[in-house]
């Protein structure tokens, strides 16, 4: 709908608007502030402004700079003024929003931060499942629009089909979401408030669950194990070691022989593959170090490599292998806690000794501040007692 332009009033410049009367106006139109600067009162109440201007080889056009709610007069002139300077140095300002809008597209801003961030994490599966959520939840709503553009409702269209039905990949959704917008505000692409934050609020509360892998029952552990001990694959010495040591799965499928030392009887994690970011001993028990003779000679760096590919074991080997096993219904994670039930219940091992033997952070920042020693010469036993009933008859 075209409007006719008004003039209303003089300000601090000739036909100028004042601060009160951008406030107070509310009949439709459009009110000159001068230099090109027009408030536009729409019928529904909103307010925008914009600037007119002629280019070279067009006709006269018009140019939004914002809504008045968000740019206030000064801004608005601020903003009226770079537009003429575009326009003297012989370029558009519309077509040169264009460009500038097809470079910064969600898609293309989303893109560029997990190109940036993908050498610094350490799962190559990580990094693909980082954009892969993104091109298949937010693309199809916000790929195409400039990153400046993205409102909350956008987020909450994203969100809402699968916020109740997957929350755990709606979650994943909304924290990517979130970086790339603080991401885009840092690089000066958005002026306005990072859209993804607060819409928790507005969407439908969840019931919280607490997730729990499934795990074998620690009396059932040396019947397992002995069918385990049965296997010769890698994945089987793999996985005997993990619960040996009650660690994780990355932290096995990757180890090195360089971080083991026999003779201390120690396997060292380095930090950067640790969840909580920090260097891990593991005291090793005598089964452990059977295991890791019955590996000797399969790679040069490699204690338990695929034997198809000569890298590190997929993280699906030991779900293969332990339904292969019949046991379906466990995870390798599940280990962890068979291993913690045993501390609590038959271990006779003190809470923080477990904690840390499962790498677990504990206490608060000014607790762990104090509690230096990583209990070393208790987990050795506890380890020692671990392994003994793993093996034994029971």
């Amino acid at each position: 709908m075209e409007f006719v332009g008004q003039t209303v009033g003089q300000g601090p410049k000739r036909n100028g608007l004042t601060v009160k009367q951008v406030g107070e106006l509310t009949r439709p139109g459009r009110y000159s502030d001068g230099n090109g600067l027009y408030l536009h009162v729409r019928s529904g109440g909103s307010k925008q402004w914009i600037v007119r201007y002629t280019a070279a080889g067009h006709k006269r056009r018009d140019i939004g700079i914002g809504p008045a709610d968000a740019v206030t007069l000064a801004d608005a002139r601020i903003k009226a003024l770079e537009i003429k300077k575009t326009i003297r140095a012989g370029d558009d300002p519309i077509d040169q929003r264009k460009r500038d809008d097809s470079e910064h597209t969600f898609e293309k801003v989303a893109d560029e931060v997990w190109r940036h961030n993908r050498p610094s994490w350490r799962n190559p599966k990580h990094a693909d499942q980082w954009i892969n959520t993104l091109r298949s939840y937010a693309f199809p709503v916000i790929g195409k629009c400039h990153v400046a553009d993205v409102t909350s409702d956008h987020i909450i269209e994203i969100l809402l089909p699968i916020w109740l039905s997957k929350p755990e990949t709606s979650n994943r959704v909304r924290q990517r979401m979130n970086v790339v917008f603080e991401w885009s505000i840092v690089k000066g692409l958005r002026k306005d408030a990072n859209p993804v934050q607060g819409v928790a609020h507005v969407l439908p509360k969840r019931r919280r669950q607490v997730r729990h892998f499934p795990a074998l029952p620690w009396r059932q552990l040396p019947v397992f194990y002995a069918v385990l001990a049965a296997q010769t694959s890698v994945s089987a010495y793999a996985l005997r070691f993990a619960i040996l040591t009650a660690a994780r799965s990355g932290e096995v499928r990757f180890a090195e022989w360089s971080e083991i030392d026999v003779e201390q009887r120690l396997w060292t994690v380095p930090a950067d593959r640790m969840k909580m970011g920090r260097q891990h001993r593991v005291p090793l028990s005598d089964e452990a170090i059977m295991v890791l003779r019955c590996c000797e000679g399969l790679h040069d760096r490699l204690i338990f490599p695929s034997p198809h590919t000569s890298k590190p074991q997929s993280d699906m080997a030991f779900s293969q292998l332990l339904n292969r096993m019949g046991y379906v219904n466990i995870t390798t994670h599940g280990f962890r806690s068979t291993f913690r039930d045993w501390c609590s219940e038959a271990g006779n091992v003190p809470w923080e000794v477990a904690e840390q033997a499962l790498a677990h952070q504990r206490g608060d920042a000014t607790e762990r501040a104090y509690a230096r020693s990583d209990l070393l010469d208790q987990r050795r036993r506890a380890m020692m007692n671990w392994a003994s009933y793993a093996i034994s008859t029971e």
